[in-house]
């Protein structure tokens, strides 16, 4: 068997796909994107965004969470720990728990 060079290991050498081009391309020429790619790019952008703005708003949770250490170890106790793989409907529940815990509290002081 005699060895071969794969595609990707000839890419940018001498012979490769796009050497031989004749014209190359103008600096103000315009390339068209279909609507659809583009949209998918945006999407991918946004989906992203939301996944490092998550693990920004999780850690600042998180810093909130050791400042009031009481509050929230009442209410894990209560209601049980938030973690990443919580559900939507304890999330809620947790929420408006501590939300009614701050309400309350406001309210007598």
């Amino acid at each position: 068997m005699s060895p071969t060079t794969s595609p990707i290991s000839s890419v940018g050498s001498q012979g490769s796909c796009c050497s031989n081009s004749a014209i190359p391309p103008s600096p103000n020429s315009l390339i068209t994107i279909p609507q659809r790619i583009h949209q998918m790019a945006a999407n991918h952008v946004n989906i992203t965004n939301s996944i490092l703005y998550s693990y920004e708003y999780w850690e600042v949770a998180d810093n909130l969470a050791k400042e009031n250490k009481d509050f929230f170890n009442y209410l894990n106790a209560l209601m049980g720990p938030v973690t990443l793989h919580s559900s939507i409907a304890h999330l809620v529940q947790y929420t408006r728990q501590g939300l009614n815990w701050i309400r309350h509290r406001t309210q007598f002081s």
